[in-house]
């Protein structure tokens, strides 16, 4: 995932199959953006309506769940 802090958007890099689905969260667990991936590589995803703190990017796809801590500047 880059770039890493982020301001608008970030990049999802080495997805693995065609479907995945995409979620973030906060520091309070709570879910603020999910959106299903289909036939990309590499999504760009708009976070800009996010305020500046620290996230969990969640990306399910069929092999498992990768989490990441993503900084929004």
């Amino acid at each position: 995932v880059y770039p890493n802090p982020f301001v608008d958007e970030i990049v999802i890099e080495g997805l693995s199959e065609d479907q995945a689905k995409v979620e973030v969260y906060n520091s309070l667990g709570q879910l603020v953006y999910q959106a299903d991936i289909q036939n990309e590589r590499q999504p760009r995803i708009s976070l800009s309506f996010l305020n500046k703190g620290v996230y969990v990017l969640r990306v399910r796809e069929k092999g498992g769940i990768r989490n990441m801590k993503i900084v929004k500047k």
